[in-house]
């Protein structure tokens, strides 16, 4: 087993692929935190999920999936918004919620931490992460990136734009192949790592990565 304690932020498209990946691989502890239930519109990619769950909470219907595939597992869940209170419970954390708010919540709260951290999203056909962790000086955060939540207004939806299943499959994959490098297993050179944001298209069937580094004035380095 992997000791190796890892928080997953958000129970649907991201965040299904990432638990089961982690779990299939031997990861001994994952937290789950999502505040939602299950929805008919979310099955497509929400691999967590079944029609039997609809109305559950997500983070019931998680742990039940990942009970069946994984009895060892221990699962923590939290049916709630992510707090940075969570953080002392877990080693890295999975950001795969479809908030912008949260992600820079999440990003801000592992670098005030100095936890590790994989912060992913996806849309129709293409998907990106960014992973960052401590130990990776130059390696830029979330809001390194982004610098800050852009207006609610301008975003678009997954549920105004659409969402290809697939695409989440990947970018979850991805996510848990950048924590299991963070932690070590098996061989960090081979998957993502920080510094880097990696941008899936499906439409083209490529995968690429952008460096990030740490900008001298993030103000979330330096308070």
């Amino acid at each position: 087993m992997i000791e190796t304690r890892i928080l997953i932020v958000g129970a649907g498209g991201l965040g299904s692929p990432a638990a089961l990946a982690l779990a299939e691989s031997g990861v001994r502890t994952i937290g789950i935190c999502d505040p939602d239930v299950v929805e008919v519109s979310n099955l497509h990619r929400q691999l967590l999920h079944t029609d039997a769950d609809l109305g559950r909470q997500k983070v019931a219907s998680a742990k039940d999936a990942i009970a069946r595939i994984a009895p060892a597992c221990e699962v923590v869940t939290f049916a709630r918004p992510f707090g940075a209170d969570m953080l002392p419970h877990f080693d890295i954390v999975i950001e795969g919620s479809d908030s912008a708010e949260t992600k820079f919540a999440v990003s801000d709260a592992c670098v005030h931490a100095k936890k590790p951290c994989v912060i992913g999203g996806a849309l129709r056909w293409s998907g990106q992460l960014l992973p960052w962790s401590p130990d990776a000086e130059d390696a830029g955060c979330y809001r390194c990136l982004f610098e800050a939540p852009p207006p609610p207004e301008s975003l678009t939806t997954c549920q105004e734009a659409g969402i290809l299943g697939p695409v989440c499959g990947v970018v979850g994959a991805l996510q848990a192949a950048a924590a299991l490098a963070l932690a070590g297993h098996p061989d960090p050179r081979h998957a993502p790592r920080p510094g880097r944001i990696y941008l899936y298209d499906a439409l083209r069937g490529t995968l690429r990565d952008v460096i990030v580094k740490r900008r001298p004035d993030c103000k979330e380095h330096w308070s």
